[in-house]
Protein backbone atom coordinates (compact mmCIF):
# COMPACT_ATOMS: atom_id res chain seq x y z
CA UNK A 1 0.00 0.00 0.00
CA UNK A 2 1.45 3.41 -1.03
CA UNK A 3 0.73 6.83 0.38
CA UNK A 4 -1.70 7.67 -2.40
CA UNK A 5 -4.07 5.08 -0.98
CA UNK A 6 -4.34 6.80 2.37
CA UNK A 7 -7.63 8.62 2.35
CA UNK A 8 -7.45 11.88 4.24
CA UNK A 9 -3.83 11.35 5.31
CA UNK A 10 -2.11 14.43 6.72
CA UNK A 11 1.61 15.07 6.58
CA UNK A 12 3.46 15.25 9.92
CA UNK A 13 4.34 18.92 9.34
CA UNK A 14 0.74 19.90 8.68
CA UNK A 15 -0.43 17.85 11.62
CA UNK A 16 1.90 19.75 13.95
CA UNK A 17 0.75 23.10 12.51
CA UNK A 18 -2.93 22.18 13.00
CA UNK A 19 -2.27 20.98 16.55
CA UNK A 20 -0.40 24.19 17.44
CA UNK A 21 -3.18 26.34 15.98
CA UNK A 22 -5.73 24.40 18.01
CA UNK A 23 -3.61 24.80 21.13
CA UNK A 24 -3.38 28.55 20.57
CA UNK A 25 -7.18 28.73 20.23
CA UNK A 26 -7.65 26.84 23.52
CA UNK A 27 -5.20 29.15 25.31
CA UNK A 28 -7.09 32.16 23.95
CA UNK A 29 -10.35 30.74 25.31
CA UNK A 30 -8.81 30.32 28.78
CA UNK A 31 -7.20 33.78 28.89
CA UNK A 32 -10.19 35.66 27.42
CA UNK A 33 -12.92 33.58 29.05
CA UNK A 34 -15.64 35.98 30.30
CA UNK A 35 -16.91 33.27 32.68
CA UNK A 36 -13.59 33.05 34.55
CA UNK A 37 -14.12 36.07 36.77
CA UNK A 38 -14.17 35.05 40.42
CA UNK A 39 -16.31 37.98 41.60
CA UNK A 40 -19.27 39.83 40.07
CA UNK A 41 -19.14 43.62 39.57
CA UNK A 42 -20.35 45.54 42.61
CA UNK A 43 -22.52 48.59 43.21
CA UNK A 44 -21.20 50.85 45.96
CA UNK A 45 -23.63 53.05 47.88
CA UNK A 46 -22.67 56.65 48.62
CA UNK A 47 -24.25 59.74 50.13
CA UNK A 48 -24.02 62.04 47.13
CA UNK A 49 -24.24 61.66 43.42
CA UNK A 50 -21.11 63.72 42.80
CA UNK A 51 -20.28 65.63 39.64
CA UNK A 52 -20.11 62.48 37.47
CA UNK A 53 -23.77 61.62 38.02
CA UNK A 54 -25.49 64.88 37.14
CA UNK A 55 -25.84 64.37 33.41
CA UNK A 56 -28.18 61.38 33.20
CA UNK A 57 -31.50 60.56 34.88
CA UNK A 58 -31.66 58.19 37.84
CA UNK A 59 -33.76 55.07 38.30
CA UNK A 60 -35.97 54.95 41.38
CA UNK A 61 -37.04 51.84 43.23
CA UNK A 62 -40.24 51.70 41.19
CA UNK A 63 -38.11 51.02 38.14
CA UNK A 64 -37.03 47.71 39.58
CA UNK A 65 -40.58 46.56 40.31
CA UNK A 66 -40.99 45.94 36.58
CA UNK A 67 -38.12 43.47 36.44
CA UNK A 68 -38.94 41.43 39.55
CA UNK A 69 -40.58 38.08 38.97
CA UNK A 70 -42.50 37.83 42.24
CA UNK A 71 -45.72 39.84 42.89
CA UNK A 72 -44.81 39.97 46.58
CA UNK A 73 -41.50 41.58 45.70
CA UNK A 74 -43.08 44.04 43.28
CA UNK A 75 -45.50 45.51 45.77
CA UNK A 76 -42.70 46.18 48.26
CA UNK A 77 -40.76 48.27 45.72
CA UNK A 78 -42.55 51.62 46.25
CA UNK A 79 -40.66 54.89 45.76
CA UNK A 80 -42.17 56.81 48.68
CA UNK A 81 -41.12 54.73 51.70
CA UNK A 82 -37.83 56.51 52.32
CA UNK A 83 -35.76 59.16 50.52
CA UNK A 84 -33.90 57.70 47.57
CA UNK A 85 -30.36 56.56 48.26
CA UNK A 86 -27.88 57.13 45.41
CA UNK A 87 -25.91 54.08 44.33
CA UNK A 88 -23.02 54.42 41.88
CA UNK A 89 -22.82 52.02 38.93
CA UNK A 90 -20.34 51.42 36.09
CA UNK A 91 -20.15 54.14 33.44
CA UNK A 92 -21.58 52.19 30.49
CA UNK A 93 -23.62 49.14 29.73
CA UNK A 94 -24.89 47.40 26.66
CA UNK A 95 -28.66 47.33 26.30
CA UNK A 96 -30.43 44.66 24.33
CA UNK A 97 -29.81 45.10 20.65
CA UNK A 98 -26.23 46.19 21.15
CA UNK A 99 -26.81 49.97 21.64
CA UNK A 100 -24.61 51.59 24.26
CA UNK A 101 -26.13 53.76 26.98
CA UNK A 102 -24.57 55.48 30.03
CA UNK A 103 -25.85 55.03 33.57
CA UNK A 104 -23.37 56.42 36.11
CA UNK A 105 -25.90 56.23 38.97
CA UNK A 106 -28.91 54.31 40.15
CA UNK A 107 -31.26 55.55 42.87
CA UNK A 108 -32.83 52.88 45.08
CA UNK A 109 -35.10 53.22 48.12
CA UNK A 110 -33.25 51.85 51.16
CA UNK A 111 -36.25 50.32 52.92
CA UNK A 112 -37.42 48.70 49.67
CA UNK A 113 -34.06 47.03 49.28
CA UNK A 114 -34.08 45.79 52.88
CA UNK A 115 -37.60 44.39 52.64
CA UNK A 116 -37.47 42.99 49.13
CA UNK A 117 -33.91 41.65 48.95
CA UNK A 118 -33.13 40.05 52.34
CA UNK A 119 -30.63 37.66 50.76
CA UNK A 120 -27.97 39.41 48.69
CA UNK A 121 -25.13 37.47 47.11
CA UNK A 122 -21.81 39.09 47.98
CA UNK A 123 -19.58 36.72 45.99
CA UNK A 124 -19.88 33.47 44.12
CA UNK A 125 -19.32 31.19 47.11
CA UNK A 126 -20.40 33.53 49.93
CA UNK A 127 -23.83 34.76 50.96
CA UNK A 128 -24.85 37.16 53.70
CA UNK A 129 -28.25 37.74 55.31
CA UNK A 130 -29.22 41.42 55.62
CA UNK A 131 -31.81 42.11 58.35
CA UNK A 132 -34.96 44.03 57.42
CA UNK A 133 -33.91 47.13 59.38
CA UNK A 134 -30.30 47.20 58.14
CA UNK A 135 -28.73 50.60 57.67
CA UNK A 136 -27.23 51.85 54.44
CA UNK A 137 -23.70 51.28 55.77
CA UNK A 138 -24.44 47.57 56.32
CA UNK A 139 -25.46 47.11 52.71
CA UNK A 140 -22.97 49.39 51.00
CA UNK A 141 -21.63 46.66 48.70
CA UNK A 142 -24.28 45.01 46.53
CA UNK A 143 -23.84 43.02 43.29
CA UNK A 144 -25.14 44.75 40.20
CA UNK A 145 -26.76 41.51 39.05
CA UNK A 146 -29.25 41.78 41.94
CA UNK A 147 -30.83 44.83 40.27
CA UNK A 148 -30.27 45.12 36.52
CA UNK A 149 -29.34 41.60 35.38
CA UNK A 150 -25.96 40.17 34.49
CA UNK A 151 -26.34 40.68 30.74
CA UNK A 152 -26.35 44.47 31.34
CA UNK A 153 -23.44 44.35 33.78
CA UNK A 154 -21.18 42.23 31.57
CA UNK A 155 -21.66 43.26 27.91
CA UNK A 156 -19.15 40.62 26.75
CA UNK A 157 -21.68 37.91 27.54
CA UNK A 158 -24.56 39.40 25.60
CA UNK A 159 -23.20 41.41 22.70
CA UNK A 160 -23.61 39.81 19.25
CA UNK A 161 -20.50 38.67 17.40
CA UNK A 162 -19.01 35.70 15.65
CA UNK A 163 -21.00 33.31 17.87
CA UNK A 164 -24.36 34.78 16.90
CA UNK A 165 -25.08 32.07 14.26
CA UNK A 166 -24.31 29.37 16.84
CA UNK A 167 -26.57 31.07 19.37
CA UNK A 168 -29.41 31.23 16.83
CA UNK A 169 -28.85 27.59 15.92
CA UNK A 170 -29.10 26.48 19.54
CA UNK A 171 -32.15 28.60 20.18
CA UNK A 172 -31.03 30.78 23.07
CA UNK A 173 -28.24 33.00 24.32
CA UNK A 174 -25.10 31.64 25.92
CA UNK A 175 -23.33 32.84 29.02
CA UNK A 176 -26.03 34.86 30.80
CA UNK A 177 -25.88 32.77 33.98
CA UNK A 178 -24.18 29.61 35.12
CA UNK A 179 -25.41 26.77 32.98
CA UNK A 180 -24.73 23.15 32.22
CA UNK A 181 -21.10 23.91 31.35
CA UNK A 182 -20.22 24.44 35.02
CA UNK A 183 -21.47 20.91 35.76
CA UNK A 184 -19.51 19.21 32.94
CA UNK A 185 -16.31 21.21 32.38
CA UNK A 186 -14.37 19.06 34.89
CA UNK A 187 -15.12 15.95 32.81
CA UNK A 188 -14.34 17.49 29.40
CA UNK A 189 -10.91 15.94 28.50
CA UNK A 190 -10.97 13.39 25.67
CA UNK A 191 -7.46 11.91 25.99
CA UNK A 192 -6.72 12.01 29.72
CA UNK A 193 -8.64 10.11 32.38
CA UNK A 194 -10.43 12.42 34.82
CA UNK A 195 -10.50 11.99 38.57
CA UNK A 196 -13.58 9.80 39.15
CA UNK A 197 -16.49 11.11 37.03
CA UNK A 198 -20.14 10.31 36.43
CA UNK A 199 -21.76 7.07 35.19
CA UNK A 200 -21.78 7.05 31.41
CA UNK A 201 -21.68 5.00 28.23
CA UNK A 202 -19.38 6.26 25.48
CA UNK A 203 -18.49 5.28 21.93
CA UNK A 204 -15.08 6.56 20.86
CA UNK A 205 -13.56 6.46 17.37
CA UNK A 206 -9.79 6.90 17.27
CA UNK A 207 -7.78 7.11 14.03
CA UNK A 208 -4.00 6.67 14.49
CA UNK A 209 -1.72 7.16 11.48
CA UNK A 210 1.94 6.53 10.81
CA UNK A 211 3.13 4.19 13.59
CA UNK A 212 6.60 3.05 12.50
CA UNK A 213 7.42 0.58 15.31
CA UNK A 214 4.19 -1.17 16.37
CA UNK A 215 6.00 -3.93 18.31
CA UNK A 216 8.12 -1.59 20.45
CA UNK A 217 8.04 -3.11 23.96
CA UNK A 218 4.96 -5.00 22.66
CA UNK A 219 2.88 -1.99 23.55
CA UNK A 220 0.69 -2.10 20.42
CA UNK A 221 1.17 -5.59 19.04
CA UNK A 222 3.39 -8.66 19.50
CA UNK A 223 6.89 -9.04 18.08
CA UNK A 224 7.40 -10.95 14.75
CA UNK A 225 7.05 -14.70 15.20
CA UNK A 226 4.36 -14.19 17.78
CA UNK A 227 2.73 -11.32 15.92
CA UNK A 228 2.83 -9.96 12.33
CA UNK A 229 6.01 -9.72 10.29
CA UNK A 230 8.31 -6.69 10.45
CA UNK A 231 6.46 -3.53 9.50
CA UNK A 232 7.47 -0.01 8.43
CA UNK A 233 4.16 1.86 8.87
CA UNK A 234 0.74 1.05 10.32
CA UNK A 235 -2.53 2.99 10.34
CA UNK A 236 -5.06 1.92 12.97
CA UNK A 237 -8.74 2.69 13.47
CA UNK A 238 -10.22 1.78 16.87
CA UNK A 239 -13.91 1.80 17.77
CA UNK A 240 -14.11 1.63 21.56
CA UNK A 241 -17.25 1.05 23.63
CA UNK A 242 -16.58 2.25 27.18
CA UNK A 243 -18.88 1.95 30.18
CA UNK A 244 -18.37 3.49 33.61
CA UNK A 245 -20.60 2.73 36.59
CA UNK A 246 -20.40 4.08 40.13
CA UNK A 247 -20.63 7.33 42.04
CA UNK A 248 -18.49 10.40 42.75
CA UNK A 249 -16.07 8.41 44.93
CA UNK A 250 -15.59 5.05 43.18
CA UNK A 251 -16.27 3.70 39.70
CA UNK A 252 -15.88 0.49 37.71
CA UNK A 253 -15.04 0.68 34.02
CA UNK A 254 -14.77 -1.63 31.03
CA UNK A 255 -13.72 -1.14 27.40
CA UNK A 256 -14.36 -3.25 24.31
CA UNK A 257 -12.33 -2.46 21.19
CA UNK A 258 -13.02 -3.26 17.55
CA UNK A 259 -9.73 -2.63 15.69
CA UNK A 260 -9.03 -2.17 11.98
CA UNK A 261 -5.33 -2.45 11.03
CA UNK A 262 -3.98 -1.10 7.74
CA UNK A 263 -0.23 -1.93 7.47
CA UNK A 264 2.07 -1.31 4.51
CA UNK A 265 3.53 -4.82 4.26
CA UNK A 266 1.17 -7.13 6.11
CA UNK A 267 -2.44 -7.84 5.19
CA UNK A 268 -5.23 -5.56 6.32
CA UNK A 269 -7.38 -7.03 9.06
CA UNK A 270 -10.33 -6.18 11.29
CA UNK A 271 -11.37 -7.84 14.52
CA UNK A 272 -11.92 -7.71 18.25
CA UNK A 273 -8.98 -6.29 20.21
CA UNK A 274 -7.86 -6.65 23.81
CA UNK A 275 -10.51 -6.05 26.46
CA UNK A 276 -9.96 -3.66 29.38
CA UNK A 277 -11.44 -3.77 32.88
CA UNK A 278 -10.58 -1.36 35.69
CA UNK A 279 -11.61 0.81 38.58
CA UNK A 280 -11.20 4.35 39.94
CA UNK A 281 -11.24 5.48 43.56
CA UNK A 282 -11.10 8.94 45.10
CA UNK A 283 -8.34 9.31 47.73
CA UNK A 284 -8.24 13.11 48.22
CA UNK A 285 -11.51 15.02 48.08
CA UNK A 286 -10.76 18.72 48.50
CA UNK A 287 -12.99 21.61 47.52
CA UNK A 288 -10.77 22.58 44.57
CA UNK A 289 -8.32 19.65 44.31
CA UNK A 290 -9.14 15.98 43.88
CA UNK A 291 -6.79 13.00 43.54
CA UNK A 292 -7.90 9.51 42.51
CA UNK A 293 -6.29 6.17 41.78
CA UNK A 294 -6.94 4.16 38.64
CA UNK A 295 -6.10 0.55 37.84
CA UNK A 296 -6.59 -1.04 34.42
CA UNK A 297 -6.12 -4.65 33.37
CA UNK A 298 -5.67 -5.41 29.65
CA UNK A 299 -6.90 -8.93 28.90
CA UNK A 300 -5.52 -11.07 26.08
CA UNK A 301 -8.62 -11.26 23.88
CA UNK A 302 -7.34 -9.95 20.51
CA UNK A 303 -5.60 -12.33 18.04
CA UNK A 304 -1.91 -11.41 18.41
CA UNK A 305 -0.79 -13.04 15.12
CA UNK A 306 -3.05 -10.60 13.21
CA UNK A 307 -1.87 -7.51 15.07
CA UNK A 308 -5.12 -7.03 16.96
CA UNK A 309 -3.65 -7.65 20.44
CA UNK A 310 -0.37 -7.70 22.33
CA UNK A 311 -0.44 -11.42 23.08
CA UNK A 312 -0.16 -10.98 26.84
CA UNK A 313 -1.95 -9.56 29.89
CA UNK A 314 -0.90 -6.04 30.96
CA UNK A 315 -1.46 -4.07 34.17
CA UNK A 316 -1.66 -0.28 34.43
CA UNK A 317 -1.86 1.39 37.86
CA UNK A 318 -1.94 5.18 38.03
CA UNK A 319 -2.85 8.43 39.74
CA UNK A 320 -5.29 11.05 38.46
CA UNK A 321 -5.36 14.70 39.56
CA UNK A 322 -7.78 17.57 39.06
CA UNK A 323 -7.67 21.18 40.27
CA UNK A 324 -10.16 24.02 39.87
CA UNK A 325 -7.97 26.91 38.78
CA UNK A 326 -10.85 29.34 38.11
CA UNK A 327 -14.61 28.93 38.47
CA UNK A 328 -14.83 27.93 34.80
CA UNK A 329 -11.37 26.41 34.25
CA UNK A 330 -9.96 23.08 35.45
CA UNK A 331 -6.45 21.60 35.30
CA UNK A 332 -5.96 17.84 34.87
CA UNK A 333 -3.03 15.49 35.29
CA UNK A 334 -2.25 11.79 35.19
CA UNK A 335 0.64 9.44 35.94
CA UNK A 336 0.40 5.79 34.81
CA UNK A 337 2.76 2.84 34.64
CA UNK A 338 2.05 0.12 32.04
CA UNK A 339 3.75 -3.24 32.62
CA UNK A 340 3.34 -6.48 30.63
CA UNK A 341 2.80 -9.90 32.20
CA UNK A 342 4.45 -12.90 30.41
CA UNK A 343 5.47 -10.89 27.34
CA UNK A 344 8.26 -11.84 24.93
CA UNK A 345 11.57 -11.89 26.76
CA UNK A 346 13.90 -9.11 25.67
CA UNK A 347 11.15 -7.22 23.82
CA UNK A 348 8.23 -6.59 26.20
CA UNK A 349 8.97 -3.79 28.65
CA UNK A 350 7.49 -1.13 30.90
CA UNK A 351 6.03 2.18 29.69
CA UNK A 352 5.62 5.32 31.84
CA UNK A 353 2.75 7.56 30.74
CA UNK A 354 2.14 11.12 31.91
CA UNK A 355 -0.40 13.73 30.90
CA UNK A 356 -1.48 17.29 31.58
CA UNK A 357 -4.52 19.17 30.35
CA UNK A 358 -6.83 22.13 30.79
CA UNK A 359 -10.57 22.43 30.15
CA UNK A 360 -12.68 25.57 30.24
CA UNK A 361 -16.07 26.99 29.25
CA UNK A 362 -16.34 28.95 26.04
CA UNK A 363 -20.11 29.34 25.82
CA UNK A 364 -22.95 27.81 27.82
CA UNK A 365 -26.66 27.91 28.56
CA UNK A 366 -29.02 25.81 30.67
CA UNK A 367 -29.24 23.14 27.98
CA UNK A 368 -25.95 23.29 26.05
CA UNK A 369 -22.29 24.23 26.36
CA UNK A 370 -19.07 24.42 24.35
CA UNK A 371 -16.00 23.28 26.30
CA UNK A 372 -12.52 23.70 24.72
CA UNK A 373 -9.72 21.40 25.91
CA UNK A 374 -5.95 21.27 25.51
CA UNK A 375 -4.11 18.07 26.48
CA UNK A 376 -0.51 16.82 26.45
CA UNK A 377 0.55 13.17 26.66
CA UNK A 378 4.02 11.63 26.98
CA UNK A 379 5.26 8.04 26.69
CA UNK A 380 8.60 6.85 28.10
CA UNK A 381 9.59 3.40 26.75
CA UNK A 382 11.89 2.40 29.58
CA UNK A 383 13.58 -0.87 28.57
CA UNK A 384 12.89 -3.58 26.02
CA UNK A 385 13.21 -4.13 22.30
CA UNK A 386 11.68 -3.52 18.88
CA UNK A 387 12.03 -4.65 15.26
CA UNK A 388 12.88 -2.23 12.46
CA UNK A 389 11.42 -2.29 8.96
CA UNK A 390 14.20 -4.63 7.75
CA UNK A 391 13.48 -7.21 10.44
CA UNK A 392 16.53 -6.43 12.61
CA UNK A 393 16.09 -6.32 16.38
CA UNK A 394 17.00 -3.15 18.24
CA UNK A 395 17.34 -2.51 21.96
CA UNK A 396 15.12 0.21 23.42
CA UNK A 397 16.20 2.13 26.47
CA UNK A 398 14.45 5.38 27.32
CA UNK A 399 12.71 6.30 24.04
CA UNK A 400 10.42 9.27 24.55
CA UNK A 401 7.31 10.36 22.64
CA UNK A 402 5.12 13.43 23.23
CA UNK A 403 1.77 14.49 21.79
CA UNK A 404 -0.43 17.59 21.90
CA UNK A 405 -4.23 17.43 21.57
CA UNK A 406 -6.43 20.52 21.17
CA UNK A 407 -10.10 19.57 21.35
CA UNK A 408 -13.68 20.68 21.84
CA UNK A 409 -16.60 19.06 23.65
CA UNK A 410 -20.26 19.98 23.05
CA UNK A 411 -22.79 19.24 25.82
CA UNK A 412 -26.47 18.93 24.97
CA UNK A 413 -29.49 18.30 27.20
CA UNK A 414 -32.28 17.23 24.83
CA UNK A 415 -35.97 17.51 25.68
CA UNK A 416 -36.36 13.74 26.00
CA UNK A 417 -35.67 10.87 28.38
CA UNK A 418 -32.25 10.11 26.86
CA UNK A 419 -30.40 12.13 29.48
CA UNK A 420 -27.38 14.28 28.70
CA UNK A 421 -25.46 13.76 25.44
CA UNK A 422 -21.91 14.94 24.79
CA UNK A 423 -20.00 15.11 21.52
CA UNK A 424 -16.25 15.53 21.61
CA UNK A 425 -13.45 15.78 19.07
CA UNK A 426 -9.69 16.22 19.35
CA UNK A 427 -6.79 16.22 16.93
CA UNK A 428 -3.28 15.30 18.01
CA UNK A 429 0.21 15.46 16.56
CA UNK A 430 3.49 14.00 17.76
CA UNK A 431 6.06 16.63 18.73
CA UNK A 432 8.80 14.15 19.75
CA UNK A 433 9.86 10.69 18.48
CA UNK A 434 9.54 10.11 14.71
CA UNK A 435 8.73 6.42 15.27
CA UNK A 436 5.47 7.22 17.07
CA UNK A 437 2.22 8.20 15.34
CA UNK A 438 2.32 11.10 12.88
CA UNK A 439 -1.17 12.29 13.85
CA UNK A 440 -4.21 11.07 15.74
CA UNK A 441 -7.88 12.04 15.56
CA UNK A 442 -10.58 11.32 18.14
CA UNK A 443 -14.36 11.59 18.00
CA UNK A 444 -16.52 10.59 20.96
CA UNK A 445 -20.22 10.34 21.74
CA UNK A 446 -21.04 10.04 25.45
CA UNK A 447 -24.39 9.57 27.17
CA UNK A 448 -24.88 10.46 30.85
CA UNK A 449 -27.94 9.55 32.92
Amino acid sequence: MDDSQLIGAISPTRAKIYALLGAAACVWCVVNNPLAASEPPMLVASESLGPSTAELPSFSASTFSSVTSSPETSQNLTPNLLPAVPVHAPASYMASGGEAWNAPSLVVTAQALCESLPLIEIAEHKQEIIPPQASIDEMSVIPVESFVGESMVNPARSQPGLTAPIQRLLGRQFGVDKGIGHERVMYAPLVLDTAVGTPNVALKFRSDRGLATPDRLEYYWATPGRGPAAESRVDILDSVLRMELGNSRAMLLTEYTMRAVNPERNDNTVGFGDMVIGAKGLVIDGRCTKVATIFRTYLKTGPDHRGLGTGHVSLEPGLLWRHQWRPATFLHGELKYWLPIAGTRGVAGDVLKTGFGVSTIWRESDCSALLPTLEFSTYSFLAGGTTDSLGASRHVNGDFAAEIFPGLRYVLVPHSDLGMIEFGTAFGATVADRNWFDNRAIFEIRMIR
